[in-house]
């Protein structure tokens, strides 16, 4: 079996742009995307998709992770001064706080043991888009390696799809 992130972490130069190209590539690698509706609550809707295969579960999600950071307060505060209010704003419907990000897929691992991999596509050059795997933007170093992963694709830091095996 290939390295799913070696194969995705250098495109290259193609001759099909944008999406098609992403498509491309996730083919090439027995992968393809679920797009997710751009609410403002993409993450939360990705993660139930690919746990629960039900995106409507987002709230669900959002509630039982915050309810998680706000009990384990102390584990998250050096990395967020000002938590609780960002988790108070992120508690309401389609809103997304960029100051949670990097905490809410590590707090999501800790909470249920499903390890996150977010990979990236994103804009290298006036119209030139690669796709790229951000190690520090990967939880599966805090979990087993013999646990499903949920697999998600970043768009230009502002959107979440979900990435899932052909054969799924």
């Amino acid at each position: 079996m290939f390295n799913f992130s070696e194969k995705m972490a250098v495109t290259g130069y193609w001759p099909i742009k944008g999406r098609r190209q992403l498509d491309y590539i996730l083919d090439s690698c027995g992968y393809y995307m679920i797009d997710i509706v751009p609410d403002g609550n993409c993450f939360f809707r990705t993660i139930a998709r690919g746990t629960y295969d039900n995106e409507s579960l987002y709230d669900h999600i959002r509630k039982r992770l915050i309810a998680y950071i706000s009990k384990n307060h102390k584990k998250y505060t050096p990395f967020v001064p000002d938590l609780d209010k960002f988790l108070e704003e992120s508690a309401e419907d389609s809103i997304w706080n960029n100051d949670l990000a990097d905490i809410f897929p590590i707090a999501f691992t800790h909470m249920t043991g499903i390890p996150l991999i977010i990979y990236e596509w994103k804009q290298i050059a006036h119209g030139e888009y690669d796709f790229v795997t951000n190690k520090e933007m990967s939880t599966q170093s805090l979990v087993d390696k013999n646990v499903e992963y949920v697999r998600m694709c970043l768009f230009d830091s502002t959107h979440y799809n979900l990435i899932v095996l052909d054969d799924e």
